[in-house]
């Protein structure tokens, strides 16, 4: 009783630090899969894979979202051979 209270403890803990209630399902469950499966004696090197898989996932739907956030740039910068940016209205 008490590993299964220490398991779902570690599953909330890292839930709630890796922001799993805004991420995907696959990421979210190969975390939770993966902590889980660190406390299974046994299975360590499995839930060690797992939880990895998991954080590369997120990783890749995070730098996904921080591109997508990104601003264009509003005009693209001067060619530095070019006379016009000298003379361009300040």
């Amino acid at each position: 009783m008490l590993r299964g209270f220490a398991t779902s403890a570690l599953v909330g803990f890292v839930r709630r630090k890796a922001g799993v209630s805004a991420i995907g399902t696959i990421p979210a469950a190969l975390l939770t899969s993966g902590a889980s499966l660190i406390l299974t004696k046994g299975r360590r090197p499995v839930g060690l894979a797992v939880a990895a898989l998991g954080g590369f996932l997120l990783w890749r739907e995070i730098e996904r979202e921080r591109e997508e956030a990104r601003p264009e740039p509003a005009l693209p910068p001067p060619a530095s051979g070019d006379a016009s940016a000298a003379t361009a209205p300040r």
